[in-house]
């Protein structure tokens, strides 16, 4: 496993160097904007194109895929959770420097930055998993922007109309339910990915 996250990220330093950069630059502008939702939101998005671009070189390469299928997906929801988390703590971190930590703002904005984290690849990868990186790049791109327009939207919804409401206590449950949807989706990617020639 650990031989397969570093593969990873080796690939994204030398291949995929642009996307480290607009990574930071969105971390960093993330931190000290007030432009919450889309400083906050996009770098979860690279990090969807990040995994999703590893996936693709690992097919490009002459022989494929040489682990074994199960470890192989395994590795790619651990490492994309793992970048996700590192983006989560820098944004989390500039969110309690502009808003007191509880309040409706500061809950909505990580409501937002929990559904992309999380939702969005989790319908993401078993797509490519079942079809491939190279087969699935239409679906890729929809799913993405479908489900960044629907955090948009759901944010700009509770804002408007229950931004009272929105707590601690209702961010935190959802965001578990976020990441166990998570959890069941590399457990589907497995699924497919094990039933799908090569």
């Amino acid at each position: 496993m650990l031989a397969l996250l570093k593969k990873d990220l080796d690939i994204l330093t030398k291949q995929y160097k642009m996307y480290i950069i607009m990574l930071v630059f969105f971390l960093c502008a993330g931190s000290v904007s007030t432009s919450d939702e889309f400083f906050s939101t996009f770098p979860m998005v690279i990090c969807s194109w990040l995994t999703a671009n590893l996936i693709a070189y690992d097919e490009r390469q002459e022989g494929g895929i040489d682990s074994p299928k199960k470890l192989y997906v395994i590795s790619k929801y651990l490492f994309q959770f793992i970048v996700v988390a590192l983006c989560l703590i820098i944004c989390i971190a500039g969110l309690c420097s502009r808003y007191a930590v509880g309040s409706a703002d500061f809950c909505n904005v990580l409501l937002t930055m929990l559904a992309a984290s999380f939702l969005v690849p989790a319908v993401m990868l078993p797509i490519i998993f079942k079809n491939s990186a190279a087969k699935s790049i239409l679906k890729y791109y929809a799913v993405l922007i479908i489900g960044i327009a629907m955090c948009y939207y759901f944010s700009a919804a509770f804002e408007h109309r229950y931004i009272a409401q929105i707590g601690l206590g209702f961010t935190i449950p959802a965001g578990i339910l976020f990441l166990l949807l998570y959890v069941l989706s590399c457990k589907l990617s497995i699924k497919y990915y094990e039933k799908r020639e090569d």
